[in-house]
């Protein structure tokens, strides 16, 4: 984990936001959470999904959920398990926000087992941290406690970007030893980006309120695709998958990014 740049980021963050509101707990119900200020907020539900990640009023991700596939021994298919649908597990009601100085993170954590998976066994613990900063920061952090041996089929994080905040914008893919990007253009209807496929370090799409940047944990595979209804999908891999895979008991990964927003440009 590179922690000593994630420090070196939160110390720049700090210091261009030291004129900026601080994020507060808008809303709180068992349901969800609204964190945010009168910049930009986001919307948390009691699963971990992210909805309604905004700034001056636009919405620039539609969606942020984990997409998994596990394997059903018997039949050797994928069981569509989505954490914005409610199918990872039974999630336990929406935790408090914990308000720190300037800035608010909130904790989930759950079991993700389902009763057609080895009669309703663990196949995970899910820690889910999100911290919102001012200026649009926004830390993702993923944590999995692998409980028993299995396999998936595909499991991956999910941003949608909205059409409204990223179509015709430019993008650049950061490789570290390469740049790759051209322009979204969301009238391709569905389809991979072939230019965002790899190691990719961060993504930088040239938004007209100013750049949207994601970061990237080094090793994490990360694709993305035009995912329908004017949307485009970037998708993170969940760590030590991948189709045919096997994940181990008493092992675990983690999964980080960070998100900044068109705030203070």
């Amino acid at each position: 984990m590179r922690l000593a740049w994630l420090a070196s980021l939160l110390i720049v963050a700090g210091a261009t936001c030291a004129e900026l509101a601080p994020v507060q707990v808008l809303e709180h119900t068992d349901d969800y959470a609204v964190l945010g200020n009168d910049q930009f907020s986001l919307r948390i539900g009691r699963t971990g999904k992210l909805t309604q990640v905004q700034a001056g009023g636009l919405e620039y991700v539609w969606l942020g959920s984990l997409y998994t596939s596990p394997l059903v021994p018997e039949t050797g298919e994928g069981l569509r398990a989505v954490q914005a649908e409610g199918g990872l597990g039974a999630a336990p009601p929406m935790p408090g926000p914990v308000q720190r100085g300037d800035y608010c993170e909130v904790t989930i954590s759950y079991d993700a087992a389902r009763e057609e998976l080895y009669g309703g066994e663990p196949l995970y613990h899910l820690t889910q941290n999100v911290q919102i900063h001012p200026g649009g920061w926004i830390r993702l952090w993923y944590g999995f406690d692998w409980a028993r041996l299995f396999t998936f089929s595909s499991a991956s994080l999910y941003l949608a970007l909205t059409g409204d905040a990223v179509d015709r914008a430019r993008y650049s893919a950061d490789y570290t030893h390469r740049l790759a990007g051209s322009v979204f253009d969301v009238a391709v209807g569905t389809g991979r980006i072939d230019t965002i496929q790899g190691a990719v370090r961060s993504l930088t799409v040239d938004c007209a309120a100013g750049p949207l940047v994601m970061w990237f944990e080094e090793g994490e595979y990360v694709t993305a695709q035009f995912w329908g209804s004017g949307r485009v999908a970037v998708v993170v891999r969940m760590p030590g998958t991948g189709r045919s895979v096997p994940v181990y008991p008493g092992t675990s990964g983690v999964m980080q990014l960070n998100l900044k927003l068109p705030v203070g440009e």
